[in-house]
């Protein structure tokens, strides 16, 4: 799928397009990009008073959807903002698993990469916790990026933010 920055309506509706699709084949499971819902690198988009709020209401209004239209049964993994609770205005890079018609769970990247091209802890706070979900009898852990490709040789100094 292609994101485009900021634009919430596009990218929720390219995520239902398909999800619906996946349902039809079958699918138990849809996992879509880091921050599908908001596109990526979202930068200072993030700032915007209001953008995280609306995040999270488009995230619960795409779960609503993909309910009516058939595919509620569907674990939809969607990336996007998370508040940090009690934690404002922190943010996490995270993810939330839409199914039911509702977010059943989040889970938030742990490993903020600082190199390159990438300033992820500019605008966002580790996550700490995991997430495991139920799909289809089996249990899947969530793991985002750098959390799974970097996670067993995170050292002092490699351009991490870690808490």
């Amino acid at each position: 799928m292609d994101s485009i920055v900021g634009d919430l309506v596009h990218n929720a509706a390219s995520i239902c397009r398909y999800a619906l699709e996946a349902s039809a084949k079958g699918a138990v499971i849809a996992i879509t990009p880091e921050l599908s819902l908001v596109g990526y690198p979202p930068r200072d988009v993030l700032l915007r008073g209001g953008f995280v709020d609306g995040c999270m209401d488009a995230a619960k209004a795409l779960a609503k959807r993909l309910e009516r239209e058939g595919a509620g049964g569907l674990a939809v993994v969607i990336g996007l903002p998370l508040p940090v609770p009690g934690g404002a205005p922190q943010i996490t890079n995270g993810c939330a698993i839409l199914r039911g018609g509702r977010i059943e769970q989040t889970y938030s990247k742990r490993l903020l990469p600082q190199y390159d091209v990438f300033d992820e802890a500019r605008y966002f706070s580790p996550g700490a916790e995991n997430a495991i979900i139920d799909v289809a009898g089996r249990r899947v852990g969530l793991l985002m990026c750098e959390d799974f490709w970097r996670g067993l040789d995170v050292g002092e100094g490699d351009g991490y933010s870690i808490d």
